[in-house]
């Protein structure tokens, strides 16, 4: 997604900087996520954690619905 929707977004001169800075941010999400998922399994159980992983997925989709800019037709 991140090479299909993000160069759309950006001006020519902040394409590979902007493109980067993205793919770098959502590595850092997938790290931390990585870390946290079996401490709050441990702490909360698999139910509460997959309630918190459908939650967050809801809430980016929700916000990419409204906030996201449609990207240009071909």
């Amino acid at each position: 997604m991140a090479y299909a929707y993000l160069p759309e977004l950006f001006p020519i001169e902040l394409r590979a900087s902007g493109i980067g800075f993205s793919v770098a941010m959502s590595r850092l999400g997938a790290a931390g996520a990585t870390f946290l998922l079996p401490i709050v399994m441990d702490g909360y159980g698999v139910q509460a954690t997959l309630g918190i992983c459908i939650g967050a997925l809801v809430l980016g989709g929700v916000i990419c619905q409204v906030l996201a800019p449609e990207p240009a037709k071909a």
